[in-house]
């Protein structure tokens, strides 16, 4: 379990950077990739996890939030 995935298991969300966008665009650049990937695979390990994405292509923050069912 990475350090993204144990906060999400100990506080239901987390904060996510490392997902930039071409410039005035909203393309995902390809830096993007590693911290998508982990994403994906943990999402893939937590079926009954939620993501909601909060963001702005004009900004350099995303935020992805991730909600879990309660144990």
């Amino acid at each position: 379990m990475g350090d993204m995935e144990r906060l999400l298991a100990e506080n239901r969300r987390v904060d996510v950077y490392g997902i930039y966008f071409a410039f005035n665009s909203d393309r995902i650049r390809r830096e993007s990739e590693p911290i998508l990937n982990e994403i994906a695979d943990m999402l893939r390990r937590n079926p009954d996890w939620t993501l909601s994405i909060a963001g702005h292509t004009d900004n350099i923050k995303v935020i992805l939030r991730f909600q879990h069912a309660p144990d």
